[in-house]
């Protein structure tokens, strides 16, 4: 196996032990990020205010 193949691999057993856990229940209909981008308490934060919810 070559480097390549182990670094996915890895990658792959990373993703394996990741879980998303959301602020509130709910179902999501969208995820709007990137590969790699991040989320912060702001983006929560932004969406309580354009919702309405607090």
């Amino acid at each position: 196996m070559d480097r390549a193949e182990l670094d996915v691999d890895e990658a792959e057993d990373a993703v394996a032990g990741t879980t998303l856990k959301a602020p509130m229940a709910g179902t999501v209909v969208a995820v709007n990020g990137t590969v790699g981008g991040s989320a912060s308490a702001t983006c929560f934060r932004n969406w309580q205010r354009a919702s309405g919810r607090r």
